[in-house]
């Protein structure tokens, strides 16, 4: 593409000498009521910036966001908190040892104590319990059990009424045990499937705040680029209209004019150093919120440098589509979706049958008078217990849950239905408008260069006399509608550039997917 015809910058007002002598003012008049503008050729940079300024272009300004704005570090936190979370959960499936203990516990009540004859005496009992107990415990995802082994000991003291106190101590120095359900819903084990996914969506979630991160500073970004030009632009009419003005003031001298066509002239001018003041003020806006975004100083002078050329991308709607039902969150989001829904089913079916749980331990302990002997002459000790609970009048409750979860995964199954759909329509459309957008920059960027070069038309024409005031401003204004026009569409064709490669998370221009490097956690 022709950098000619996207690099629009507006050029000095220039009077050709020969022009002057069909003017009735004289040339210093004019001259003086001339502006000086800076020129720049096409695709170079030749303004002098002071040296503190920063000097932007897009995908600077979008690197910066994606590292220091505060919408970045949201991001990176929100991975983070749930990074962590992530590993807390992992966490509990590896062996965790626990110490627990009891320091005193003080025990002075009247208890009903059963003699040998069966009577039953209420008896005044003060004690003084203590224990510590050390266990391991390991978790049986695979089956929902819980393996244990630990070791305690346990003292008592007896404080009786002669003021003498009779000390117990009861040792278990290695016990193993186990507690397993039966036929029972295995919540441990869809934990561990569920957090699995959630933790591919907080993955992807991040590459895709990473990329919001970079649509909204595209457009941040062009907001200060179109303010810019509107100030360039309202500054160029400025200077114009008020040397029109001194011409229309010299021709109604000479009553080559009438009043009105000087009063419009007039009005032209103060319309447009109102439409300066207005563009300055909306630029300052534009600048600061960039900044904002940025995390920049606001003190400092920002300069922002767009991308003129292009890309001209072809892309197969179909490629797109898989793309996105592959690279986004959505994808997983989906899947964890049904699995809940499945996870419902499981446990409504599980309601209805029968359940048991087997507890089992072997060990060794022993009892004595003192911390030594409570060691010697182990003696063994096991324990077994089954439970089980069968339902068998529930009035139709569990047959309801079941055909509730039953529904509700049915209802997963439409909604998912309806949002891949809806996923692959947005992914159609929005790729059909940004190629559309390819080839409205070109002839936006065209349409701006044959404005520009009608109102130069217009203006020499004014200049000799040949068209009135109406029509000059007439030209003028289809000049400044097709700057606006080009601008707001080469901003349109950024952000719906940023905005496609969100919406796939695949980047064309290097045909690959979409990843950033994960924040460290700390």
């Amino acid at each position: 593409m022709n950098n000619r015809l996207i690099n629009r910058i507006p050029v000095r007002f220039k009077i050709s000498r020969a022009l002057l002598p069909a003017l009735a003012l004289s040339a210093a008049v004019i001259l003086h009521s001339l502006p000086v503008l800076a020129q720049t050729s096409a695709g170079t940079n030749t303004r002098a910036f002071d040296e503190e300024t920063i000097t932007l272009t897009l995908d600077d300004a979008i690197r910066i966001a994606q590292r220091q704005s505060p919408a970045a570090q949201i991001a990176m936190n929100r991975y983070q908190q749930r990074s962590w979370d992530f590993r807390a959960f992992r966490a509990e499936l590896y062996p965790r040892l626990v110490l627990q203990g009891n320091v005193p516990g003080i025990n002075r009540t009247i208890n009903p104590i059963t003699q040998g004859d069966g009577t039953v005496e209420f008896r005044s009992q003060n004690q003084l319990r203590s224990s510590v107990n050390l266990a391991v415990n390991q978790g049986i995802p695979l089956t929902g059990g819980n393996l244990f082994v630990q070791s305690g000991i346990n003292r008592v003291d007896l404080i009786l009424d002669n003021a003498s106190n009779t000390i117990f101590y009861q040792s278990s120095p290695l016990v193993v045990g186990l507690n397993q359900p039966l036929f029972q819903f295995n919540n441990q084990r869809w934990n561990i499937r569920t957090e699995s996914i959630r933790e591919e969506i907080t993955d992807k979630q991040f590459h895709e705040s990473m990329e919001e991160v970079a649509i909204e500073n595209a457009r941040r970004f062009f907001e200060v680029y179109i303010a810019k030009m509107n100030v360039e632009n309202a500054r160029l009419n400025v200077a114009i209209n008020d040397t029109i003005y001194t011409i229309s003031g010299g021709r109604f001298q000479v009553g080559r004019i009438a009043e009105n066509e000087l009063l419009q002239s007039e009005l032209a001018l103060l319309n447009a150093e109102t439409s300066l003041a207005n563009a300055q003020l909306e630029y300052d806006r534009a600048v600061r919120n960039l900044k904002l975004h940025l995390n920049l100083p606001q003190d400092v002078p920002l300069e922002v440098i767009p991308p003129l050329d292009v890309p001209q991308l072809a892309i197969d709607v179909d490629f797109a589509v898989a793309e996105a039902l592959k690279n986004r969150s959505d994808r997983f989001a989906f899947d964890l979706q049904e699995m809940e829904a499945d996870r419902e089913i499981s446990r409504a079916r599980h309601a209805s049958r029968l359940s048991a749980n087997m507890s089992a331990t072997f060990g060794l302990n022993q009892r004595a008078d003192n911390v030594p002997d409570v060691y010697r002459e182990l003696l063994d000790q096991q324990t077994f217990n089954v439970t089980f609970q069968i339902p068998i009048v529930q009035w139709g409750r569990a047959s309801s849950e079941l055909k509730a979860a039953e529904a509700q995964r049915r209802e997963v199954e439409t909604s998912i239905d309806l949002q891949r759909r809806s996923l692959e329509q947005d992914i159609y459309f929005q790729t059909l408008r940004f190629l559309q957008l390819q080839t409205q920059v070109a002839l936006a960027a065209k349409a701006d260069t044959i404005a520009d070069r009608r109102f130069e038309v217009a203006r020499n024409r004014y200049l000799i006399g040949n068209i009135d005031i109406t029509n000059f401003l007439i030209a003028q204004a289809e000049k400044d509608n097709a700057r606006f026009a080009y601008i707001s569409t080469l901003s349109d064709y950024w952000v719906s550039y940023y905005q496609f490669r969100r919406l796939t998370m695949y980047d064309f221009e290097r045909n690959e997917e979409i990843g950033y490097s994960r924040p460290e956690l700390r």
